[in-house]
Parts: C-alpha cells; structure tokens; sequence
C-alpha cells in the first residue's frame, strides 16, 4: 500500500518540477523507493502464501511487469500528445493511485482481525486467525536487528547454491538491463526509423510477458524442471543476445527480440521460485530481501556499463557480445555447481 502511494506521489511530483535534481528527488528516488517496495513484498507474499501452485501463481504476478512494458509505452505516447509531459506524468501518477484504493479496500482491517503464521515445516504451514472472542497464545522469538542481519548475511554460506543465485541474479541484470536500455538506440543505429525503433520494447514486452505468464505451467505438470526451465532461457537469451549485431532487418531483429523478451520473461520468475526450492518457505522473505539488495546496483551499472562499452569501442555490437558473454556465465553458474552437487 505504502509502495504504490509513493509510485504515485513521486510520478505526480514529477510533473511540476523546474530543474533537473529535482526530477532526481520525484522519480528517481520517492517513484523508484515505491516501485521496488510494490514488487519485492508482492513477489514475496505470493511465496509465502501459495505452495502447491506457486510456479503458476509466482509466474501470473510477475506478468504484471510485463503488462507494464506493453501498456505503458503508447499510453504515455498518447497522453504525451495530448497533454504534453507535465500532464501526462500528472494522469499517470492518478492511474497508479488506484493501486493504493484498490489496497485499501482488499486487505482486512487489522483492528477486528489479527492475522499471524505458525510454520511447520518447509513448504507447509498453516495460517492461525486469532480474533478478540479467541485468545490464542502465540509464541514468537522476538530478534534484534543484529540477529536478523546476521541471518540474513548467512543465507549464502548456509544454503550454497542460494550464493550462487546472487551471482547469477546480478550477471542476468547487468545483461538485461544493458541490453534493453541500448536496443532502441542500436535500432536507430542501423537506420531503422525511431517509431519502428521504440516498437521493439513492445515487441520485447510481448515475448516477456507470454513467458511470465505460462513458465510455471510446464512445471506444475512436472514437464520439466525448474532448474532445467531456467538454465534454458539463460542460454536462450545468451545466444539472441549474440545474434543480434547480426540481425540487419527488421524482420529479423523483432523475432530474435521476441525469443529475448521470452527468456529473459522467464529467468526473472524463475529466480524467485528456484530461490524459494533452496531456501524453503521459512526463509524466502529473507532471500528475497538479499535477492533484491545485491541486485539493485547491478540494475544500474547495466546501462552504463553497456554505454561505456559503445564508448570505448563505437560499436553496440560489441557491447551486445559482452551482454551475451554475461548471460552465458550467468548459464554456466546456474548448470556446474549442481552437476558437482550431484
């Protein structure tokens, strides 16, 4: 709730700065702040509450991303057009503030209905209701900050392969990030027009959210697994990665974009469900806090990363080589620690 009112004052802030560093304040920090809290506590009580159809259920929530990537593009076009940026930030910070309503009025009034959780084991639990006419005594271990941090730092040493997930997660986001945020350009580049150009990130959101949505159900039906799921979409997007330098037509370019938007779709749920697998339902909060943390640089240093490579070299297709080099490291961390496991 708190996540998607700070979206919208951050995105209705941004219609009235006057200056640059004030935009940095509004988007960068009050609108980013809320969209990471709306993602991260979503993805981690969908992890928390679903066990036996949370392949499905953790690729439908997701989707929404996705959705984002496809919707948002020509509405801030349309809205742009007719009202010029400062409106259009204004409407769709508005358009975000149904979210909060929409909070409001699903969750339970905390006053009448105290809600808590009693785990079992991993990946079963069950949920206890107290109300005011039942007292039930509830038993918690009450932790200081330091011994959370601890237990949060030993989550890699304690399950390795969870330690290798923050490798991969990070390689997969400096990959991804540095190839989306350069694709329009590199379209442009080559002479393809700037409308065609922008259509790619829609295209892209397409094969993104096909995936998002249906990854799980090959799962759930036990048609393959999700560590073999995963390590083929992080190969499928290093290879795509790779072709992309030589994709000279549109044609070409927007169906290799496509199979991107569908790996890449598929990696990021993966990475939270595989997640959970190794640490349990326990300490799936936790991962998912130090998931996103360790992350949240590699986000950054993506786009600069892959720009200072067009710098140095003057050539995207180098940078797209050093992407899908990163993407298939990322594949190999994913397939040799288990087969030296196993």
């Amino acid at each position: 709730m708190l996540g998607t009112l700070l979206t919208s004052v951050g995105l209705i802030l941004s219609s009235q700065v006057q200056s640059v560093w004030q935009l940095f304040i509004s988007f960068s920090l009050i609108t980013g702040f809320g969209v990471s809290m709306v993602f991260s506590n979503t993805v981690a009580f969908i992890g928390i509450t679903c066990d036996e159809n949370i392949s499905i259920a953790n690729g439908v929530v997701s989707a929404g991303t996705a959705v984002g990537l496809i919707a948002f593009p020509f509405l801030i076009n349309v809205l742009r057009s007719m009202y010029g940026w400062r409106g259009s930030l204004l409407l769709l910070g508005a358009c975000v503030l149904h979210a909060t309503v929409i909070s409001v009025v699903i969750f339970k009034d905390p006053k009448t209905t105290e809600r808590k959780t009693i785990y079992l084991e991993d990946e079963k639990f069950i949920e206890v209701r107290a109300d005011d006419d039942e007292k039930k005594e509830i038993i918690e271990e009450e932790k200081g900050t330091k011994e959370l941090l601890k237990e949060y730092l030993k989550l890699p040493l304690t399950y390795p392969l969870f330690g290798f997930m923050l490798i991969i997660a990070n390689l997969f986001y400096v990959s991804f990030i540095g190839t989306a945020y350069h694709l329009v350009s590199h379209a442009v580049d080559i002479g393809i027009s700037e409308h065609n150009a922008a259509l790619l990130m829609t295209i892209f959101g397409i094969g993104n959210l096909v995936s998002r949505l249906f990854n799980g159900v090959p799962i759930k039906f036990n048609l393959i697994t999700s560590s073999k799921l995963f390590s083929l979409t992080l190969l499928t997007a290093s290879v795509c990665t790779f072709l992309i330098p030589f994709c000279t037509r549109y044609a070409s370019l927007a169906g290799n974009i496509l199979i991107i938007g569908w790996s890449v779709g598929g990696s990021l749920p993966l990475i939270y469900l595989i997640s959970r697998e190794i640490v349990g339902v326990r300490n799936f909060h936790k991962a998912m806090g130090v998931l996103l943390f360790s992350t949240a640089p590699s986000g950054v240093v993506g786009g600069f990363f892959t720009g200072w490579i067009y710098d140095v070299s003057g050539s995207y297709d180098t940078a797209f080589f050093a992407m899908g080099s990163l993407f298939f490291v990322a594949f190999l961390f994913q397939v040799l620690p288990r087969i030296y496991l196993k």
